[in-house]
């Protein structure tokens, strides 16, 4: 997970981008 990733996350929590990364 890159901070990038992080970032965008934090943007979208609303989905769980979690599971995509896993």
């Amino acid at each position: 997970m890159s901070l990038s990733q992080i970032g965008f996350y934090m943007k979208s929590n609303t989905i769980p981008m979690s599971q995509t990364w896993s």
